[in-house]
């Protein structure tokens, strides 16, 4: 892990996920899950927990011929506000009397010449 404009940045995305492990952002799923049908399944629920649900861990993923996969699967690691991509550490919460800013895009409109009245 770096330092860069006092925000860690991360080599390895193992370095992030263990980062987040220890920020207590991080559920590890250390029973067999199917990687067909259970691991969609789980994903779908947390996700749309409040807040955007934690990041997963599952260690021991199921192949459709029923052996272990060799890698783990992580899910939803950049998914909530809390864990912002370059800063796993808690957020503290912004006062309700100061709106949050606006991160809506804005849309690129390109302006038409007036049309000719007559």
């Amino acid at each position: 892990m770096n330092q860069r404009d006092s925000h860690p940045v991360f080599d390895r995305l193992g370095d992030f996920i263990d980062a987040l492990d220890r920020a207590g952002e991080l559920t590890r799923v250390t029973l067999p899950v199917s990687a067909k049908l259970e691991l969609a399944a789980i994903s779908d629920r947390v996700m749309k927990q409040p807040g955007g649900g934690r990041a997963v861990l599952f260690e021991h993923v199921l192949l459709d011929d029923g052996t272990r996969s060799r890698y783990p699967v992580a899910i939803n690691l950049f998914g909530s506000m809390r864990r912002p991509a370059a800063n796993p550490s808690p957020v503290t919460e912004t006062p309700a009397s100061t709106p949050p800013p606006d991160r809506t895009p804005t849309p690129k409109v390109r302006k038409r010449a007036p049309r000719p009245r007559g």
